[in-house]
């Protein structure tokens, strides 16, 4: 019966769907929303690249990677950020560990 209201009226039946159990779909407000969907996620992509232009690696795994000066710059610029100093003797026990487990 709605669904028969909707097409007399058709200005109206141009963004109403008829639906189960008495329910309109309205296209009114959002008329295409794969527009919508495809311009957030093109959108968030961006975000995404051009924040991992700007990511360092993590000091646990250059540590890992027996990469100690990359480790080290990077816990002194992390250690600047936060007004603190690194001293050799923080990365002294992972040099240790590593030459042990490659030897």
């Amino acid at each position: 019966m709605e669904s028969e209201l909707l097409l007399e009226n058709k200005d109206i039946s141009l963004h109403k769907i008829p639906c189960d159990n008495g329910w309109i779909h309205d296209q009114s407000t959002f008329p295409s929303t794969i527009i919508i969907d495809v311009s957030l996620q093109v959108f968030f992509i961006t975000v995404q690249f051009f924040y991992s232009l700007f990511l360092v690696e993590s000091p646990l795994w250059l540590l890992a990677k027996q990469r100690f000066n990359d480790a080290e710059k990077i816990l002194q610029k992390m250690a600047t950020c936060n007004g603190k100093n690194v001293t050799e003797k923080i990365l002294q026990p992972a040099k240790e560990t590593t030459d042990t487990i490659s030897s």
